[in-house]
C-alpha cells in the first residue's frame, strides 16, 4: 500500500491523466483492499477504474465500494445465458444479471452519477456475423432498460501478445493493413513491484522499462531509452526485435483494436477537450 501511494503521488504531478486502471489480468474484486486502492486514487484527485465479470458485486461489496469513493467499473456479460455459461466457466449468469441490476438500482436511487457503469457485450467475441453482433449489443440493451448504464461496448479479440492458442482467436478479424499499437503512446502499466512494463498483456514482465521508486520521476520513465526503442519499433514495423511484441496481432486487427485512425483521433480531441474543461 505504501509503494501505491508513491505511485498516486507521482502520477497526480503529471498532467494531463485520463484514468487510474486497477485491473491488471485478474479480478479486482477478490482484492480484500481494493476499496483502499479506491480511496487513495480519489484521495489524489485521479479517477480509478477497473473490470470485473461481476460475480462478487454482491450488494454489501456494492455498498463498501460506493463508500471509498467515485469510481468507473466495465463488466463483461452477454444477453445469452447458455452462451455465457460455456465461455465463462463457472459464471452464473443469473447471479452476475442481479448483480448488474443491484449496482444499477443502486446508482439510480442514490443519484451516484459519479460511479460510471460500462457493460461490455462478451459475446462479440464469440460471433463472427456483424448482424448477430449487432443483434447481441441491442438484447444486452434491453435487459438493462430504465437503469443507469453509462455506456454498452461490444469486445474485439486478440492474441493477448500471442499467449492464446490461435485455434481460439477469430482469423476473420486480422486486416492486410499495419496499424501500430498505440499502447506505447496512451498508457502506462505498472505491476504489483512497481515495474514499469511495456504492455498491460506483458504479465510476464518481458519488457520491463524501468521501476518507481522515490528516486524516479514518472516522465523519466515514459521517455526513456527503451520506451523510444519500443515505439520506434514500432513505428518501423520492426514488431520481431521486441519481445512482447513478436507474436501479437493487435496491429493486425484495425487500428487500436478495431477503430481506424479517424476514430481514434476523435478519441484523443474529445478526452483533451473534457480535461481542458475540467482545468477551467
Amino acid at each position: 500500500m505504501n509503494l501505491f501511494e508513491i505511485i498516486m503521488q507521482k502520477i497526480a504531478q503529471t498532467k494531463p491523466i485520463n484514468q487510474i486502471f486497477l485491473t491488471g489480468n485478474g479480478e479486482p474484486l477478490l482484492h480484500s483492499e481494493l476499496e483502499e486502492f479506491i480511496r487513495l486514487t480519489c484521495k489524489h484527485h485521479l479517477r480509478p477504474s477497473f473490470t470485473s465479470n461481476g460475480s462478487l458485486l454482491h450488494p454489501d461489496r456494492i455498498n463498501s465500494l460506493a463508500t471509498s469513493g467515485s469510481f468507473s467499473i466495465t463488466i463483461d456479460f452477454s444477453p445469452y445465458k447458455e452462451l455465457y455459461e460455456k465461455n465463462r466457466i463457472g459464471g452464473n449468469w443469473e447471479g452476475v444479471y442481479a448483480n448488474l441490476k443491484n449496482l444499477l438500482k443502486f446508482k439510480k436511487e442514490k443519484n451516484r452519477q459519479d460511479i460510471r457503469v460500462t457493460i461490455k457485450d462478451m459475446s462479440t467475441i464469440l460471433l463472427e456475423n456483424e448482424k448477430i453482433k449487432k443483434d447481441s449489443l441491442a438484447d444486452l440493451q434491453k435487459l438493462f432498460s430504465g437503469l443507469p448504464v453509462d455506456s454498452f461496448v461490444s469486445v474485439v479479440f486478440h492474441n493477448w501478445i500471442g499467449n492464446i492458442d490461435p485455434k481460439i482467436v477469430p482469423a476473420s478479424g486480422l486486416k492486410p493493413d499495419y496499424n501500430p499499437c498505440s499502447h506505447p503512446w496512451s498508457l502506462m502499466q505498472i505491476n504489483f513491484k512497481g515495474e514499469v512494463v511495456a504492455c498491460c498483456r506483458d504479465m510476464a514482465g518481458e519488457y520491463i522499462i524501468g521501476k518507481i521508486d522515490n528516486g524516479i520521476e514518472i516522465m523519466q520513465l515514459w521517455n526513456n531509452k527503451k520506451m523510444i526503442e519500443l515505439r520506434k519499433a514500432l513505428v518501423e514495423k520492426r514488431t520481431s526485435d521486441i519481445r512482447t511484441c513478436r507474436y501479437c496481432d493487435r496491429p493486425y486487427r484495425g487500428g487500436s483494436i478495431g477503430k481506424n485512425k479517424w476514430e481514434i483521433i476523435k478519441t484523443v480531441l474529445t478526452k483533451r477537450k473534457k480535461f481542458l474543461q475540467a482545468e477551467i
